[in-house]
């Protein structure tokens, strides 16, 4: 019988790999000054995801941490 973590874990080492190639391409099309800070608003991501589909509640911290977030996005890749 397969171990169902495998089921997860396949799945997610794709996406991985696809996330990984896309750098690797983007550093290549990009100044790294520019594609590094990029990259890393991937936070972002998870807490739009509780916003929409988990029905987190929005808190101002949370917003400013966001709009911190993208601004110093902003200033890293000037």
């Amino acid at each position: 019988m397969v171990n169902k973590h495998i089921l997860y874990a396949v799945p997610i080492g794709l996406v991985s790999l696809v996330a990984i190639l896309g750098f690797y391409k983007a550093l290549k099309i990009g100044p790294t000054s520019v594609v590094v800070p990029l990259t890393n608003m991937y936070v972002i991501f998870p807490v739009l995801y509780g916003f929409i589909f988990l029905r987190e509640t929005i808190t101002t911290t949370r917003i400013l941490g966001i709009v911190f977030a993208i601004i110093a996005t902003i200033f890293l890749s000037l």
